[in-house]
C-alpha cells in the first residue's frame, strides 16, 4: 500500500512513501532482532513482543549509530531485548547479549539508511533549486540583519560578537531562507 505525499506546488510529483517500511526506530529494531532470536531459538514457539522505546532512547540509540559507537548500540539492544522478551525465560541473558552482538551493526545500517532516502533528496534538491521561491522572509530577515547590523555599527562594545540566531523548528525553511538571502545580496 503507498500513500501520495506531495509538495504543495503545481509543478510537483507525488513521492510514494511504502507504508509497510519501517518507520521508527523501535521498528528497525524489531525487524532484525525477531528473525534472530528465532533463529537462535528453532525449538521455540516465540511470539514477536511490542516494546515501544521512548522518543528519548530512540534519540539516544540513533545519536550513537551515527557517531558509530558499537557498543552503545550493542547495550541499547541488548536493554531492549531483555524489556521485550524477559517474560519468556528461553530468552536468557546470554542469548539476549549473542543477539545484541550480532544486530547491533545491522541496526546501525538500517538506521543509517532509512535517513537517506534517496528520492527525498532528489525532491528536495529540486524544490531549492527549479521551484520558485514564495513569500517575503528573505527580504523581511535581511531588513532585520541590517538593523542589527546598523546597532553594532553604532555601539560595538554593547555586544560580545555580531551574530544573528536564526532559530525555527525543523522543515519551516531556515536553510531555503538563507539561500534565498545569498543570492539576493550576491
Amino acid at each position: 500500500m503507498f500513500s501520495d505525499v506531495s509538495m504543495h506546488s503545481p509543478n510537483s510529483c507525488p513521492l510514494k512513501v511504502h507504508e509497510s517500511a519501517p518507520t521508527s526506530t523501535t521498528q528497525i529494531v524489531h525487524r532484525i532482532v525477531f528473525p534472530r532470536l528465532q533463529a537462535k531459538l528453532p525449538h521455540v514457539n516465540l511470539q514477536k513482543q511490542t516494546h515501544e522505546m521512548t522518543r528519548e532512547k530512540e534519540d539516544t540509540l540513533k545519536q550513537n549509530c551515527y557517531q558509530n559507537a558499537h557498543s552503545s548500540i550493542q547495550n541499547a539492544l541488548l536493554r531492549w531485548i531483555l524489556i521485550a522478551y524477559g517474560n519468556n525465560p528461553i530468552v536468557s541473558f546470554p542469548v539476549a547479549y549473542k543477539i545484541a552482538e550480532e544486530a547491533a551493526e545491522d541496526v546501525k545500517n538500517a538506521i543509517h539508511a532509512a535517513n537517506t532516502n534517496t528520492e527525498l533528496h532528489e525532491r528536495l534538491e529540486l524544490a531549492f533549486t527549479q521551484l520558485e521561491y514564495r513569500g517575503d522572509a528573505c527580504i523581511k530577515f535581511r531588513e532585520y540583519v541590517e538593523r542589527c547590523w546598523e546597532k553594532y555599527e553604532a555601539t560595538p562594545g554593547d555586544y560580545k560578537t555580531p551574530y544573528v540566531a536564526l532559530i525555527q523548528s525543523s522543515g519551516f525553511g531556515k536553510s531555503r531562507l538563507l539561500r534565498e538571502l545569498s543570492l539576493m545580496t550576491s
